[in-house]
């Protein structure tokens, strides 16, 4: 089953930020939600692994966040993962 609808905000283009999911109203309506990017992980620079006790977070709320949880309390922490630090 194929639903139609129009797009609500300026710029009817299918791209990346025009994601969207169709949403059954009470009144037997479709309406389109507006769904948020996906942020990415959090990489090492030299082993290109994802680091550990660090969420992911868009730039927005990453500015809104504490500094003690945006790194780690050691060496090199937010920057590269514990292999890469021992490595050095």
């Amino acid at each position: 089953m194929c639903f139609r609808f129009s797009l609500r905000r300026h710029g009817s283009f299918s791209t990346r930020k025009h994601k969207l999911r169709v949403s059954r109203t009470p009144g037997k309506r479709n309406s389109s939600l507006f769904l948020k990017k996906k942020t990415g992980f959090v990489i090492c620079g030299v082993k290109k692994t994802r680091l550990n006790g660090i969420r992911s977070l868009n730039l927005i709320r990453k500015t809104k966040f504490p500094k003690s949880s945006k790194k780690i309390s050691r060496a090199y922490g937010g920057c590269l993962s514990g292999k890469a630090v021992k490595e050095r």
